[in-house]
């Protein structure tokens, strides 16, 4: 059986094409350039968090190796005798009793330091207050840069900060790692924050309490 075919030619004025208007292509750049921004913040939040996990770790090494070094009685380059070790972190800021920020200066040094004797003439840390039958000590538990040697001096990336509103000293006295926070020694534990300086939702906590415990959150 023939089976017959209805051929038709198509001219090429047969069939108009079609193209895309002006608002259509805005809204597709539109589109573009919305899921772009998207992308480029969600790198760099993932970036934030990275840094601070990163200087969160660097933190926590500054202080186990100020552990250690108590433990160790470790011997300064200097060949003075140490009475303790510890991490000096410079005030971030400094808020008063009205939560007035007075200054507003981002801080993002560690200094690892030794705490020496400040009476030189001694040989030993720890002397014997005889008048009020206890014991004394010889350093002052805090650095000072005009006395204490610095061991080791360590940086935040330039994206976080401290945020301690006053100077923190945190010392461990060997060979027990006897915690003293600003030369006080009745306090337990110590909070230490580090923020992004970009977004102020985004920061770290690392607690360290008697013994050397650290707790990071």
């Amino acid at each position: 059986m023939s089976k017959f075919y209805n051929i038709k030619r198509v001219g090429s004025n047969s069939v108009s094409a079609k193209g895309f208007t002006l608002i259509e292509i805005l809204i597709v750049i539109g589109i573009m350039a919305l899921t772009s921004g998207m992308f480029i913040g969600y790198n760099r939040s993932g970036d934030e968090q990275i840094m601070l996990f990163k200087d969160q770790a660097t933190l926590i090494s500054a202080i186990n190796r100020a552990k250690a070094f108590a433990q160790q009685r470790y011997r300064l380059t200097s060949g003075a005798t140490a009475c303790a070790f510890g991490i000096y972190i410079p005030a971030s800021s400094y808020i008063n009793t009205s939560r007035v920020l007075i200054n507003n200066n981002p801080s993002r040094n560690l200094i690892i330091f030794a705490d020496k004797r400040s009476r030189p003439n001694t040989t030993e840390c720890v002397g014997v207050d005889y008048v009020n039958n206890i014991e004394t000590y010889n350093g002052d538990y805090m650095y000072n840069p005009n006395h204490d040697e610095i061991i080791e001096t360590l940086e935040l990336d330039k994206r976080m900060k401290f945020m301690n509103a006053k100077d923190l000293h945190i010392a461990f006295i060997p060979p027990d790692l006897g915690l003293i926070i600003n030369g006080n020694t009745n306090i337990q534990q110590q909070d230490i924050t580090i923020q992004s300086i970009v977004s102020s939702m985004r920061s770290g906590t690392v607690t360290v309490s008697s013994g050397g415990q650290i707790i990071t959150r």
